[in-house]
């Protein structure tokens, strides 16, 4: 019994360590953060067109 709680404090203490020494210590590149304002005016842009298309005069039609 006393092994056993002896061993699993051991193992608890070295765990953490053992993660911390495997790290080969790459940094991920920093990403470059852009503002929302070049999408959100995209979108706008987009929804404009889709809306100009969507509502023009109906009566460009060739079923004369």
């Amino acid at each position: 019994m006393k092994a056993e709680k002896l061993l699993c404090s051991v193992v608890i203490a070295v765990l953490p360590a053992a993660a911390a020494l495997a790290s080969d210590g790459y940094q991920a590149p920093d990403i470059e953060k852009s503002g929302i304002w070049k999408p959100l005016l995209v979108v706008v842009a987009a929804v404009l067109g889709i809306c100009v298309l969507g509502f023009k005069n109906a009566k460009r039609t060739h079923l004369d």
